[in-house]
């Protein structure tokens, strides 16, 4: 009987341990930046850009004006980004990705893709009230 229980205990663990390993459709942002920061210059909003990534583990690097990508390596993981910025808004779009199960048919990707995405967004939008 103790038996039985054991194994249940395990398959439940098991489930909630993948439960979190998913694949999602990817999310990519286009966020308007408030009118309340319309003040923010171009140099600025790169400041804002740069700064969120770096301090979250991206390898954040110019590319021209207005244009940003965003590079994660996570043990085997690699994501790619490419931030597209102006006074008005940004946008955060996938642009490649190992290891990660990306299906470009489906337009889908392991939930932690979208997670590390997540944090960039959250953390320019606070570096944006900073300047």
């Amino acid at each position: 009987m103790k038996k039985v229980y054991t194994t249940k205990f395990l398959a439940i663990l098991l489930v909630l341990l993948f439960a979190g390993c998913g694949i999602a459709p990817i999310h990519n942002y286009n966020t308007p930046i408030s009118p309340k920061y319309s003040n923010l210059s171009m140099d600025k909003i790169e400041k804002s850009i740069l700064s969120a990534g770096t301090v979250l583990g991206w390898k954040m690097k110019k590319s021209n004006d207005g244009e940003i990508i965003g590079t994660l390596a996570l043990r085997n993981h690699f994501a790619q980004v490419k931030v597209l910025y102006t006074t008005k808004s940004y946008q955060i779009l996938y642009m490649k990705s190992t290891a990660l199960n990306y299906n470009q048919e489906k337009n889908t990707i392991h939930n932690n893709y979208n997670g590390w995405v997540q944090n960039l967004n959250n953390g320019i939008q606070r570096n944006l009230t900073i300047y």
